[in-house]
Protein backbone atom coordinates (compact mmCIF):
# COMPACT_ATOMS: atom_id res chain seq x y z
CA UNK A 1 0.00 0.00 0.00
CA UNK A 2 1.08 3.58 -0.85
CA UNK A 3 0.23 4.67 2.93
CA UNK A 4 3.56 2.26 4.67
CA UNK A 5 6.07 5.13 2.29
CA UNK A 6 4.72 8.06 3.68
CA UNK A 7 3.83 6.91 7.26
CA UNK A 8 5.81 8.07 10.20
CA UNK A 9 6.40 5.07 13.17
CA UNK A 10 7.01 6.32 16.43
CA UNK A 11 7.68 2.64 17.27
CA UNK A 12 10.85 3.08 15.23
CA UNK A 13 12.29 5.72 17.30
CA UNK A 14 14.97 5.14 19.27
CA UNK A 15 14.52 3.39 22.87
CA UNK A 16 13.67 5.30 25.41
CA UNK A 17 10.43 7.01 27.72
CA UNK A 18 8.58 9.06 25.05
CA UNK A 19 6.19 11.68 27.02
CA UNK A 20 3.33 12.71 24.53
CA UNK A 21 0.84 13.44 26.60
CA UNK A 22 -0.36 17.36 26.43
CA UNK A 23 -2.90 18.15 29.10
CA UNK A 24 -4.15 21.41 27.17
CA UNK A 25 -5.56 19.02 24.51
CA UNK A 26 -9.39 18.53 26.06
CA UNK A 27 -10.66 16.44 22.92
CA UNK A 28 -9.65 15.01 19.62
CA UNK A 29 -10.94 14.96 15.80
CA UNK A 30 -9.34 12.79 13.25
CA UNK A 31 -10.35 12.48 9.48
CA UNK A 32 -9.34 9.37 8.04
CA UNK A 33 -6.26 8.51 10.72
CA UNK A 34 -3.32 5.97 10.59
CA UNK A 35 -3.95 5.23 14.01
CA UNK A 36 -3.18 1.48 13.25
CA UNK A 37 0.41 2.16 11.40
CA UNK A 38 1.49 5.59 13.67
CA UNK A 39 0.27 5.01 17.12
CA UNK A 40 -0.75 1.41 17.72
CA UNK A 41 -3.14 -0.17 19.64
CA UNK A 42 -1.04 0.29 23.45
CA UNK A 43 -1.15 3.87 22.15
CA UNK A 44 -4.41 4.40 21.37
CA UNK A 45 -5.49 2.75 24.34
CA UNK A 46 -3.85 5.50 26.09
CA UNK A 47 -5.72 8.25 24.91
CA UNK A 48 -8.67 9.09 27.36
CA UNK A 49 -9.99 12.33 25.97
CA UNK A 50 -12.99 12.61 23.83
CA UNK A 51 -12.22 11.04 20.46
CA UNK A 52 -14.21 11.39 17.13
CA UNK A 53 -12.37 9.38 14.29
CA UNK A 54 -14.20 9.69 10.73
CA UNK A 55 -13.45 7.41 7.40
CA UNK A 56 -14.65 6.73 4.52
CA UNK A 57 -15.59 3.12 3.41
CA UNK A 58 -13.72 3.90 -0.22
CA UNK A 59 -10.71 5.01 1.07
CA UNK A 60 -7.69 3.22 -0.31
CA UNK A 61 -4.73 5.82 1.36
CA UNK A 62 -5.96 4.71 4.72
CA UNK A 63 -8.12 1.93 4.67
CA UNK A 64 -11.21 2.26 6.71
CA UNK A 65 -11.41 -1.10 9.04
CA UNK A 66 -7.70 -1.34 9.26
CA UNK A 67 -6.80 2.05 10.22
CA UNK A 68 -10.61 4.24 11.62
CA UNK A 69 -12.40 1.09 12.80
CA UNK A 70 -9.29 -1.08 14.52
CA UNK A 71 -7.96 2.22 16.33
CA UNK A 72 -11.33 3.18 17.55
CA UNK A 73 -12.20 0.15 19.45
CA UNK A 74 -8.64 0.25 21.11
CA UNK A 75 -9.69 3.58 22.13
CA UNK A 76 -10.04 4.01 26.11
CA UNK A 77 -11.80 6.82 26.54
CA UNK A 78 -15.36 7.16 27.96
CA UNK A 79 -16.58 9.18 25.06
CA UNK A 80 -15.30 8.07 21.56
CA UNK A 81 -17.01 8.42 18.41
CA UNK A 82 -17.02 7.19 15.21
CA UNK A 83 -18.45 8.35 12.01
CA UNK A 84 -18.68 6.74 8.46
CA UNK A 85 -18.88 8.26 4.85
CA UNK A 86 -20.15 5.26 3.22
CA UNK A 87 -18.59 5.51 -0.02
CA UNK A 88 -16.63 7.97 1.04
CA UNK A 89 -12.69 7.98 -0.40
CA UNK A 90 -9.96 9.51 1.50
CA UNK A 91 -11.30 13.29 0.77
CA UNK A 92 -14.73 11.78 2.34
CA UNK A 93 -16.32 13.17 -0.29
CA UNK A 94 -19.14 10.10 -1.22
CA UNK A 95 -17.99 11.20 -4.87
CA UNK A 96 -16.03 8.49 -7.14
CA UNK A 97 -14.36 10.92 -8.99
CA UNK A 98 -12.36 12.15 -6.01
CA UNK A 99 -11.34 8.57 -5.44
CA UNK A 100 -10.52 8.47 -9.39
CA UNK A 101 -8.14 11.84 -9.06
CA UNK A 102 -6.36 11.10 -6.17
CA UNK A 103 -5.74 7.27 -7.39
CA UNK A 104 -4.55 9.15 -11.29
CA UNK A 105 -2.06 11.10 -9.48
CA UNK A 106 -0.65 8.03 -7.05
CA UNK A 107 -0.31 6.29 -9.84
CA UNK A 108 1.49 8.41 -12.00
CA UNK A 109 4.08 9.07 -9.34
CA UNK A 110 4.62 5.16 -8.64
CA UNK A 111 4.34 4.06 -11.94
CA UNK A 112 7.83 2.26 -11.89
CA UNK A 113 7.16 0.57 -8.27
CA UNK A 114 3.78 -0.65 -9.44
CA UNK A 115 5.78 -2.22 -12.46
CA UNK A 116 8.29 -3.62 -9.84
CA UNK A 117 5.56 -5.28 -8.33
CA UNK A 118 2.93 -6.59 -10.87
CA UNK A 119 6.38 -8.39 -11.96
CA UNK A 120 7.60 -9.57 -9.02
CA UNK A 121 3.76 -11.10 -8.42
CA UNK A 122 3.65 -12.30 -12.02
CA UNK A 123 6.76 -14.62 -12.12
CA UNK A 124 6.64 -18.42 -11.45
Amino acid sequence: MFLFFYSVEPKNLPPGNYNLQDDRIKAVAAFNPVGSVVLGRESMGDIKVPTLIAGGTQDFIAPYVDEQVHPFLWLNSKHKYLATVVGGSHTLSSSSISSKIVLEKLLMHFKVLIRIWVRAILRP
